[in-house]
This record gives C-alpha cells, sequence and structure tokens, in this order.
C-alpha cells in the first residue's frame, strides 16, 4: 500500500524557494513563495509519467536536425569560396596562355622584324598554331576552356586575345602587357 501525503501546501521539488499545492493525488499549477523561516516538509517527488523515452526521441531528432543544418550552412559557405576560385584559376590559365602567345608573336618579330603579323589559328586539340610568313610555325598549347580570340597590328605594335572559360577577355599588347581586354575588336567580355 502507497502512502500519500494529504494535501497541502509543500516545498516545490522543481523551483526551490517557492511552494506548490499537493492536492492529495498530484501537484497543482498553483505555486506561492517559501516562507523565509519556516520548516517546511518536503513532498514526495512528482510521478514520473513516462516522457524519458519521448524525451530521447525528441533529443535525438534535434541533434539530426541540427546537424543537417550545420552541414548546410558549411555547404552554402564553402561551394561559392570553391567556385570562385575555380574561376580565378581558369583565368590565371587564360593569362598565362595569352602571355605565351604574345611572347611567341614577338619571336617571330624579333627573326624578320619586316614581316606581317603571323597568321594564328587554333587546331582541334585546342592548340594555337602561329604561322610566320608561310616560312616556320609554332605551336603553342592552349588550357582546356581558353579560345583564341584573334590579333591585330604588326612588328611596330601587336595585340592578341583570349578567351578564358568562363568568357572573360584576356589580351596581350606588345607595349602594355597581359590585361584585360580583347584589343579593341567586337564587345569587351570582361
Amino acid at each position: 500500500m502507497e502512502h500519500t501525503p494529504p494535501a497541502g501546501w509543500y516545498a516545490d521539488p522543481t523551483m526551490p524557494g517557492t511552494m506548490r499545492y499537493w492536492d492529495g493525488a498530484a501537484w497543482t499549477q498553483h505555486v506561492s513563495p517559501a516562507p523565509g523561516a519556516s520548516a517546511v516538509a518536503v513532498a514526495p517527488p512528482a510521478p514520473r509519467t513516462g516522457a524519458g523515452a519521448a524525451g530521447k526521441v525528441l533529443l535525438a531528432l534535434g541533434i539530426v536536425i541540427g546537424s543537417l543544418m550545420l552541414l548546410g550552412l558549411i555547404a552554402a559557405v564553402a561551394i561559392p569560396i570553391f567556385l570562385n576560385q575555380q574561376h580565378k584559376a581558369e583565368d590565371a590559365q587564360a593569362q598565362a596562355a595569352v602571355a605565351e602567345l604574345g611572347v611567341a608573336i614577338a619571336t617571330g618579330f624579333v627573326e624578320d622584324p619586316a614581316s606581317d603579323l603571323p597568321q594564328l589559328w587554333q587546331d582541334t586539340d585546342g592548340a594555337v598554331i602561329v604561322l610566320y610568313d608561310g616560312n616556320w610555325s609554332e605551336t603553342v598549347a592552349m588550357p582546356d576552356g581558353v579560345t583564341l580570340g584573334g590579333a591585330s597590328g604588326g612588328s611596330t605594335g601587336f595585340c592578341v586575345f583570349v578567351l578564358s572559360a568562363s568568357g572573360t577577355g584576356y589580351q596581350y599588347n606588345a607595349n602594355s602587357g597581359v590585361g584585360v581586354g580583347t584589343c579593341g575588336q567586337g564587345e569587351d567580355l570582361s
């Protein structure tokens, strides 16, 4: 036989310094500040309702949802950073490729200052063929996604440009070096 205390005000086991009314069977919602100096009988603890298993399920669900949200946040930050770095790498490859083309054209003018601008075309494998007055040629490898845009000028000044994989135009100007642009041809794609 279980002994339960009679109805009355008892120290609240969940909130120190307060009193809660025990109706003889269960705790009620009625609370009151505990008297400062009076001795208070301790009431039995509130009965367990079996919410422990449900609480564990909610805790596990909260951890899973929180983890998924954290992964989503990491992806939201990391993916744009990765894509920006990839774009920068593609642009750097295009800049290096146009500089190499500029050097190849300048080499032809050093060999024969009276020559015209060499013929340029991009082969099916992506390499650019530089043909000097039909006498000799040089092949300049292009990175994937970099395409020849065009060239203009002659031995006193020339400009050649390529397009990066992202579509940005990079030019080599004999007077100013490598920069963003399309040698004044068409729309500036930068």
